[in-house]
């Protein structure tokens, strides 16, 4: 199963869709704390996260520094690694910032993704190779 979370589901839905189309069963969530709520109880059956970085901390990170919700992803990104070290994550994000990138990149089992270069067939080939 692919946790897929992003605060915007209008513009996500055409990426959920080619997952599923694909033959993954996916799990939407777009808010933090039904994200992290998911994750805990479905972690012995979480192939994949996909994981936006710009979104509303909700009440599970009120009290991190998120800049404003800038870096929320972050740190989900952090507690599924404490959680689940070994799961593969993709972050699909419109953050440009080049020290972010820079740390997934030197990630293990970690991709990232602009949302403005990955057409949602591409995601589905991205996961593709990810889940082999």
């Amino acid at each position: 199963m692919i946790l897929f979370v992003d605060d915007e589901p209008r513009e996500m839905s055409s990426y959920v869709e080619e997952l599923r189309f694909s033959g993954y069963e996916v799990a939407y969530e777009s808010d933090v704390d039904s994200a992290l709520k998911f994750f805990a109880a479905n972690l012995d059956n979480l192939d994949l996260v996909i994981l936006d970085i710009m979104m509303p901390p909700g009440e599970a990170l009120k009290n991190r520094d998120t800049e404003f919700g800038l870096r929320t992803g972050i740190y989900m990104y952090r507690e599924f690694r404490v959680q689940s070290p070994d799961l593969p994550v993709i972050i699909l994000t419109n953050v440009s910032d080049v020290q972010v990138a820079r740390f997934f990149h030197q990630e293990a089992k970690c991709i990232f993704l602009p949302k403005e270069d990955v057409l949602p067939y591409e995601l589905a080939e991205q996961v593709a190779a990810v889940l082999v």
